[in-house]
């Protein structure tokens, strides 16, 4: 066992387990929600293109700060090109020698800059892969996943206390 003790984050991805809402702005691929995802529940996401370069994308508004994009993926079907953006496609992250079929977090690298756009390409046609827990957040490292739904959700700063005589001075 271990303890976790994070600071407050906010994560700004909205719908992050479930793809189908019109949160995420889809090109050439098809959403379902239907994978059991990393809490046991049929929450996650499976993304299967319809022809090459499909994206599934969210914008987000959010002034200029440093931030980081993560999700947890694996691999539904096929072999080709996945990659990650959180600047509406200026830069692509390859995700693709690190992915398998089990549940892996992937991040793109922490940058600065404004109004975010995260998400997904899928570069050959009829791959598919599955996508639990996005998230964006302010800063320069992931914390633990932050589940939303239509609202950016906050988790508080964890503040672990230790009391009793075997820990007093």
């Amino acid at each position: 066992k271990c303890l976790l003790i994070e600071e407050s984050r906010q994560n700004l991805a909205l719908c992050n387990r479930d793809l189908t809402n019109a949160a995420w702005g889809k090109t050439s691929c098809s959403v379902l929600k239907n994978q059991v995802g990393l809490d046991g529940a049929v929450e996650a996401s499976t993304v299967t293109a319809s022809a090459a370069n499909a994206t599934i994308l969210q914008s987000i508004s959010s002034a200029s700060n440093t931030r980081i994009t993560s999700a947890y993926i694996k691999r539904v079907a096929g072999t080709g090109t996945i990659q990650m953006t959180q600047d509406n496609g200026g830069t692509w992250t390859d995700i693709t020698s690190s992915l398998t079929t089990s549940w892996k977090r992937f991040e793109v690298p922490s940058a600065s800059l404004s109004n975010p756009t995260i998400g997904f390409r899928i570069a050959s046609n009829a791959d598919a892969i599955a996508v639990d827990f996005v998230q964006h957040e302010l800063g320069s490292f992931s914390t633990s996943a932050i589940a939303t739904t239509t609202t950016a959700v906050t988790r508080q700063a964890d503040n672990a206390v230790m009391t009793g005589t075997n820990f007093s001075s």
